[in-house]
């Protein structure tokens, strides 16, 4: 009897390490098969090369034969450029595999003549593809609307001295730079630029006379008129800081990468470890404030600078106290 009972203290005592082991296993497991959540910005900042349909198939090509860690077995769109290049058909690779029985098949995934099966892509059609993808499959495709002058209607509004003043017509059209960077990193900005007349009729509010607009005669504004564009980064160098970040990719990003101490995690804005604590976390209490280095509430500073002799200050209840004596 007691050694079943000491059979069952040893076994409750393992278990919650057993238990541990396996949810760290499972850990590992799920992170080295995980697929990444978002799309990565090296991929996103090629896109912006991307202006014709011959450059996406281009793009799509090189992608073809750019293997992701993690990710081969999990995209299925195989590129059959060998085949199709060497001119040997499905049906001529039948009838080879027919020829040899079955040797071909001894878990050697190469054929008899040493070609590899095509690399996966990191895109995905859905199915197998038998041919190589051309533009005239995607004569019905929307053209891009490139980065170029366009133009937009823009108002015509008072300089800040003119408050009783009104112009006709309130809108003018100007060319302004518009059109799509197929990048979130870029945007269409202008290069180039003139200024240009416009001529409007200008008008004058006067309440106290018969009539509410007084004409004023026709005036020639000034208007920014785009000549040239091109997609730029819209993250500008100067928008990072040049003591903990370099700017790369049109990203800002972090000059070292430290390992934070537990209770902090690494923020790649701040470049540096920040307290992980919630919110909630840190409430202190009246006389206490979130300390950021040691991430928990401390006395505040003011109440210990105030504290003079003959007073002592009182760490555990934030107080100025008098000496006993």
């Amino acid at each position: 009897m007691d050694n079943a009972v000491t059979c069952i203290a040893n076994c409750i005592k393992w278990l919650p390490r057993v238990v541990m082991v396996w949810v760290a296993l499972a850990a590992m497991y799920l992170q080295i098969n995980a697929l990444p959540s978002q799309i990565p910005p090296s991929l996103t900042y090629g896109m912006m090369q991307v202006k014709t349909i011959e450059d996406l198939l281009q793009f799509l090509d090189q992608q073809a034969k750019q293997v992701i860690p993690g990710q081969d077995k999990n995209f299925g769109w195989e590129f059959l450029e060998e085949k199709l290049d060497s001119g040997v058909t499905d049906d001529e690779d039948e009838d080879d595999d027919d020829d040899d029985g079955d040797d071909d098949h001894d878990g050697d995934d190469s054929g008899s003549d040493g070609r590899h099966k095509p690399v996966p892509s990191v895109l995905s059609d859905h199915g197998p593809s038998k041919t190589k993808l051309t533009p005239v499959q995607f004569s019905d495709v929307a053209p891009l609307p490139g980065c170029i002058p366009r133009e937009t209607v823009v108002q015509v509004l008072p300089d800040a001295s003119e408050s009783q003043v009104m112009y006709w017509p309130g809108c003018v059209t100007v060319k302004r730079c518009g059109g799509c960077c197929n990048s979130d990193l870029h945007e269409c900005q202008p290069t180039r630029s003139e200024i240009i007349q416009v001529k409007v009729v200008r008008m004058e509010y006067t309440p106290r006379a018969s009539r509410f607009f007084h004409y004023d005669g026709v005036v020639a504004k000034n208007m920014t008129n785009h000549t040239e564009c091109s997609c730029q980064c819209k993250i500008k160098p100067e928008d990072c800081d040049p003591a903990t970040q370099v700017h790369n990719n049109c990203q800002c990003q972090c000059r070292k990468f430290v390992t934070c101490p537990a209770g902090k995690r690494w923020d790649p804005i701040r470049c540096q470890c920040l307290c992980s604590a919630s919110q909630q976390e840190r409430g202190c209490l009246r006389r206490q404030e979130w300390n950021q280095d040691s991430c928990t509430c401390t006395c505040r500073k003011d109440l210990v600078a105030s504290c003079r002799a003959p007073y002592w200050f009182n760490y555990r209840r934030c107080r100025c106290q008098r000496r006993s004596t």
